[in-house]
């Protein structure tokens, strides 16, 4: 029983932490005058500057620390002894999670459900969910991790480095589902996502989650690509606020510069040598870039790669090559968040990015996808209403008539977080 005097506690897991960057910053802050928060974040991740802010305005109770992803013993050890000691003492209301795939993710359900059976488990979107093929995203960021794979033993043959690769996959998802679970937290757990082939498995989630709260009617629709009932599947208002955002910012104002986030723009089934991919993208992102600067007048260009090709040979080549092409090109790479860089802005430029998304829901300042690169579902972001997206090299001329638009984040056809919490209950504890 919860004392009068004390509000109801709820548990967030923020992994990974730049999707708590993308929302789950905001449901803290919305969720505040409702729920004691407790944050559950990776070690290093501690001291950031959002979860400092956090705390310091009253939005959070407490940070807990889990030992780093890349400590393997030291992590399933605080997961078999320290977690459950932790949902024990907390016995939390609610459990926010931005997804159910980590093995750690499902070792937290299966603790919240003989613990506190009574509690309900959310998956809070954080980032857009693809409106393309699950695989055909996925299989994307393979072909960069397999990229990479082949710079560790160059002297190897890349069909057999590809092949080291699928087979450290396997034994990764081994050890983290089956061995160290069953060493450490009291047996194994299921894989319903292999991030090393780019697959969903199955979709036996089984009682992971009670909830899954999305933004749109196109993303809970493509939810049901790896999520078996759509009607787990509800819509909520984006919590993104202006106090948040302000908050979280400080007195970083809006720039007269253009931010330019590539993501999913190279292809590595193309067939192209280095030296085409490079070319090819120069000319793409360059022509683009040299259109939308012209027409704006905007001084400068602040560029960032994604994580996931921040050593990508062929992207850093295409950095050097756009710095000697554009006037007031700067890569920001390691420097500066994504988020930070659209705050600073006047126009945001991607392909397809979730970042594009938190653009449009921060609102006044146009945002564009380039689906100029003959990649599968670049047109993704046309689903979202203040995005423009550029299909043709004939639409870019006409950016003149493209309208600022300030989308979303009040849309109050849809329940907030809270009103959508208040109103759910857990159907009963678990078979």
């Amino acid at each position: 029983m919860i004392p009068k005097d004390r509000k109801p506690s709820l548990l967030m897991d923020t992994f990974s932490f730049h999707s708590f960057l993308n929302s789950g910053f905001f449901y803290c802050w919305d969720l505040a005058d409702q729920y004691d928060i407790t944050v559950l974040v990776e070690q290093e991740y501690e001291a950031s500057s959002a979860l400092l802010k956090l705390r310091a305005a009253g939005k959070i109770t407490r940070i807990e620390a889990m030992p780093s992803w890349n400590n393997r013993l030291a992590l399933f050890g605080w997961l078999g002894q320290r977690l459950p000691r932790l949902v024990a003492e907390l016995q939390p209301s609610v459990v926010l999670m931005n997804n159910w795939h980590s093995f750690h993710q499902k070792i937290l359900s299966r603790l919240v459900r003989k613990l506190c059976p009574q509690t309900p488990i959310v998956v809070c979107l954080s980032v857009h969910h693809p409106v393309t093929d699950f695989e055909t995203t996925g299989l994307h960021l393979i072909h960069a991790r397999k990229k990479a794979w082949r710079k560790r033993w160059p002297w190897l043959p890349g069909p057999m480095s590809d092949q080291l690769h699928d087979i450290w996959g396997w034994w990764v998802g081994v050890r983290d589902f089956a061995l160290l679970p069953m060493l450490f937290t009291g047996g194994p757990v299921h894989q319903t996502y292999c991030p090393w082939n780019g697959r969903v498995p199955d979709k036996n989630v089984g009682d992971l989650y009670d909830a899954i709260v999305c933004y749109s009617p196109v993303e809970r629709q493509n939810y049901a690509m790896e999520a078996p009932d759509l009607d787990q599947i509800h819509l909520i208002r984006h919590p993104m606020s202006d106090t948040a955002t302000r908050a979280l910012f400080g007195t970083e104002e809006k720039g007269n510069r253009i931010v330019a986030l590539p993501s999913s723009c190279l292809d590595y089934e193309n067939g192209q040598s280095h030296e085409q991919q490079v070319d090819h993208l120069v000319t793409v992102w360059g022509n683009a870039l040299e259109i939308i600067q012209k027409k704006s007048h905007q001084p400068e260009i602040w560029w960032k790669l994604h994580p996931s090709f921040v050593d990508d040979p062929v992207m850093l080549d295409v950095t050097r090559k756009l710095a000697d092409r554009l006037p007031g090109f700067q890569s920001m790479t390691g420097k500066i968040t994504a988020e930070q860089m659209i705050v600073q802005s006047s126009i945001v430029v991607g392909d397809v990015s979730s970042v594009l998304l938190w653009s449009m829901r921060l609102g006044q300042r146009l945002t564009i996808s380039l689906d100029l690169f003959d990649m599968p579902g670049g047109d993704e972001m046309s689903y979202y209403p203040g995005i423009k997206v550029i299909r043709s090299w004939d639409e870019l001329p006409d950016l003149d008539d493209a309208v600022l638009v300030d989308h979303g984040r009040q849309d109050t056809a849809y329940p907030t977080i809270g009103e959508f919490l208040s109103g759910f209950r857990r159907e009963g504890p678990a078979a």
